[in-house]
C-alpha cells in the first residue's frame, strides 16, 4: 500500500513538472524594476552557500528569439549571528542571431542576526536594464525582518521586512520621452512580505512581495509579486516554475506600467 502511494506521489510531481516546463513555453518573457533576491534566503541558509540560477525563454519559426537568465548567489554565515550574501545574475536577448539585450545586477548583502524573531538587513545594488531604459540603479538601503511564524516551524515559514534606502537611477536619454528625468535621486521604503509553504520535503511553494513607495510621494511605487513553486531532485539540484508580476506606478513615459513575466529553470546547491 505505502508503495503505491509514493509511486502515485512521485508520479503527480513529474506531471506538475511536464506541466510547468510546457507553460513556460508558451509564455512571454519581459521584465521591469525589481530583482528579487529573498528567495536566495529560502531556498539555502547554511553557513556556507553557492549556487546558480539558471533559466531559459525561446521562440522558432516565424521569429528565432532566445533570452536566457542566470544568477550566482554565495553566502557565509559567521560568529553564529552573521550572515553575508553575495548575488548578481545576467540577462542575455538575442533576436534573429544578433544579440539586442544584455542586462544584469549585483547586490551585497548583510544580515546581523538579532533573535530567532529579529534580525537586521542592509544591502548596496546596482542595475542595468536595456529593456526598462535603465542606464544605471544604485540602491542602498537598510531595515528589518520579522519572523512571523516561529523558526523551528517544519512546513511554514513567513517573514516581513521593514526598511529604507537611498536610490540614485540614470535613464537612457535618447530613449525616454521629453518629459522624462534622466537623473533621479531619491528615498524609498524597502519593504517586503516572503512566505514558504512545505507541499512536501521536495515540492515548496514560494510567495514573495516586494513594495516600494517613494517617502515624498506615495503614488509613486514599485511593486513586485513572484510566486514559485519549487521542486527538488537532491538536495542540490531544484526545479522551478515561477510567476511575476510587477508595478511601477510612474515609469518613464515610453513604457508600460505593468509586466507579467512566467518562467522555468534551474537551481543547483553547489
Amino acid at each position: 500500500m505505502l508503495t503505491n502511494l509514493k509511486f502515485v506521489s512521485v508520479k503527480k510531481v513529474y506531471i506538475l513538472i511536464v506541466a510547468c516546463f510546457l507553460l513556460s513555453l508558451f509564455s512571454k518573457l519581459s521584465s521591469q524594476t525589481l530583482v528579487n533576491t529573498e528567495k536566495f534566503e529560502f531556498l539555502n541558509d547554511k553557513k556556507y552557500s553557492l549556487g546558480a540560477e539558471l533559466t531559459y525563454d525561446g521562440s522558432f519559426g516565424n521569429s528565432d528569439v532566445h533570452e536566457l537568465s542566470s544568477s550566482l548567489f554565495f553566502g557565509y554565515k559567521f560568529k553564529k549571528k552573521n550572515l553575508l550574501r553575495l548575488m548578481g545574475g545576467l540577462v542575455f536577448l538575442s533576436e534573429e542571431k544578433e544579440e539586442i539585450q544584455n542586462d544584469g545586477y549585483l547586490q551585497l548583502r548583510y544580515n546581523y542576526i538579532i533573535s530567532p524573531i529579529f534580525r537586521t538587513f542592509h544591502f548596496y545594488q546596482i542595475q542595468h536594464n536595456i529593456t526598462i531604459l535603465l542606464e544605471r540603479r544604485d540602491l542602498l538601503g537598510s531595515g528589518i525582518r520579522i519572523t512571523v511564524f516561529p523558526k523551528d516551524s517544519t512546513l511554514v515559514k513567513m517573514y516581513v521586512g521593514i526598511g529604507a534606502m537611498y536610490e540614485t537611477e540614470k535613464l537612457l536619454p535618447d530613449m525616454i520621452g521629453p518629459d522624462d528625468k534622466v537623473n533621479s535621486y531619491l528615498f524609498r521604503m524597502a519593504n517586503y512580505f516572503s512566505f514558504r509553504y512545505d507541499i512536501t520535503p521536495r515540492i515548496k511553494l514560494l510567495d514573495i512581495v516586494y513594495y516600494q513607495p517613494a517617502f515624498n510621494d506615495f503614488t509613486d511605487y514599485r511593486l513586485l509579486n513572484e510566486f514559485s513553486m519549487v521542486f527538488s531532485f537532491t538536495e542540490k539540484f531544484l526545479f522551478q516554475f515561477s510567476f511575476s508580476y510587477r508595478r511601477d506606478s510612474k515609469p518613464p513615459s515610453t513604457l508600460e506600467k505593468e509586466d507579467w513575466n512566467i518562467f522555468s529553470g534551474i537551481i543547483v546547491n553547489l
